[in-house]
């Protein structure tokens, strides 16, 4: 299909288009003739057509030379196409042009496609561009939030440093003997306030122990379950015992109390009681006991030597199993007897 049938296709398209559209027109009249001015046009086209198709064939039988669907690979033969092709253009070029007659609906049509070429481009770019706008508004909008927050740290470090300056230039014009009266002074507080925080969570360690803890160590080092596994456990339990298979016995096997007390002689031996505290009369308090005796001596090891020593244990007891299956503790592993206390702080800092 060369142009020509290309071009009167696309009449036909839009004539058939016009005439299936509804027009709200009261002039008929007008109507009428818009449309035989379409009609006149597409049968003008058509005559035009058939009249080159024509040409085109009395052109084709009159030249005595073949004609060629490709660019020939010969030198001569090349030549001889490129000046057939120029002769044929220069011929185009020196002829009238073929221009639509006076009052022809042709230029108008090529009008309307035109413009709707272009409007069809300009919805692209209007799409195209609320795109864009959206990500530069992101973009923008992030640009914005970055310089905030850049100002507000230009500004804290601004106040910052001029309240070191200012520091600076009191440390400056005081006295070397009342800077370190003030250092002093700072000191103690701090310490002061750190041995306050001790003694809390020493105070808060040790109700935890007595009212939570001792009765589950207790428990275990007895025979019983594992610290931890139950919390139902009473003092009726402990002074019951527990069998080989670690279930508790019936109550009508409680011990007499003077086997029952050397029982809690046995437990955790050698446990140092605190000022002023009188000897354990149960399981309970004797576990508690010897719970606040090993806490107390692990943690005055890391505090002394920084977490780096261990403590040695004449054997291995309910106590340390816990410490170590709740990860506040950690045994040697060159040496089952030797434990310490997890140094947390390290951790945060490495």
């Amino acid at each position: 299909m060369n142009q020509g049938e290309i071009t009167l296709k696309k009449v036909q398209e839009y004539v058939e288009t016009v005439n299936s559209k509804e027009y709200s027109l009261d002039n008929s009249a007008g109507r009428k003739a818009y449309e035989s001015g379409l009609n006149n046009t597409l049968t003008e086209l058509e005559e035009q057509l058939t009249q080159e198709k024509a040409k085109s064939e009395r052109l084709r039988n009159s030249i005595d030379a073949p004609l060629w669907n490709e660019a020939s690979s010969d030198p001569s033969e090349r030549l001889r196409q490129l000046q057939v092709i120029t002769s044929a253009y220069r011929s185009l070029a020196e002829s009238e042009p073929l221009l639509p007659a006076s009052g022809s609906h042709v230029p108008g049509l090529l009008t309307y496609r035109e413009v709707h070429r272009l409007v069809l481009e300009t919805q692209e770019s209007i799409l195209a561009a609320r795109a864009l706008l959206a990500a530069v508004r992101q973009d923008l909008f992030k640009e914005q939030a970055d310089l905030s927050d850049g100002q507000l740290l230009t500004k804290t470090l601004e106040s910052r440093i001029e309240k070191l300056r200012v520091a600076a230039s009191q440390k400056a014009r005081q006295d070397p003997a009342e800077i370190a009266e003030f250092l002093l002074t700072k000191e103690r507080d701090q310490a002061s306030a750190y041995k306050q925080d001790y003694e809390s969570l020493t105070d808060a360690l040790s109700g935890f122990v007595d009212s939570n803890l001792a009765p589950l160590i207790a428990a275990e080092e007895l025979g019983g379950p594992v610290a931890g596994s139950t919390q139902d456990i009473s003092e009726d339990v402990l002074a019951a015992g527990f069998d080989v298979k670690g279930k508790r016995n019936k109550a009508k096997k409680k011990l007499e109390e003077g086997a029952r007390q050397q029982r809690i002689d046995k437990m955790f031996a050698g446990v140092r009681l605190e000022e002023d505290t009188e000897p354990p009369e149960d399981e309970t308090q004797q576990a508690a006991a010897a719970l606040k005796d090993f806490l107390g001596e692990l943690l005055q090891v890391s505090i002394d030597h920084g977490g780096r020593r261990d403590v040695a244990m004449e054997k291995e007891t309910a106590i340390s199993r816990f410490l170590v299956r709740t990860k506040a503790a950690v045994l040697d592993p060159r040496d089952a007897r030797k434990i310490r206390l997890v140094d947390f702080a390290r951790t945060l800092e490495d």
